[in-house]
């Protein structure tokens, strides 16, 4: 039986995310995250028929929002995004501003 919260944490195809290649691995971050938002969204639909593996399910999604999405704001608060600033033009700095607020 598939559990409600397996996925697969791969990047899209042909990009390697790995820690030397920094925007792939921020990419396949922000996929891990969308993938458990959608993974909430699926579960709070079983809540009347499978309650149980439903809150577990939550519980599952909201540990790693806890953990590795607390750990990725982080990178892209203290470490991207200062490291972007003075180097973007000025539509892409506004992005980044955007993204900040």
């Amino acid at each position: 039986m598939i559990r409600l919260e397996q996925i697969t944490d791969k990047p899209e195809m042909g990009a390697k995310a790995t820690l030397d290649r920094p925007l792939d691995h921020l990419v396949a971050c922000h996929r891990r995250i969308e993938e458990r938002l959608e993974i909430l969204e699926r579960a709070a639909v079983h809540l009347g028929d499978r309650r149980d593996e439903a809150m577990e399910t939550i519980e599952n999604c909201f540990r790693f929002l806890d953990s590795n999405g607390m750990w990725h704001t982080a990178d892209e608060e203290e470490s991207i995004f200062p490291r972007l600033q003075g180097r973007l033009n000025q539509t892409d700095a506004q992005f980044l501003r955007s993204l900040e607020a």
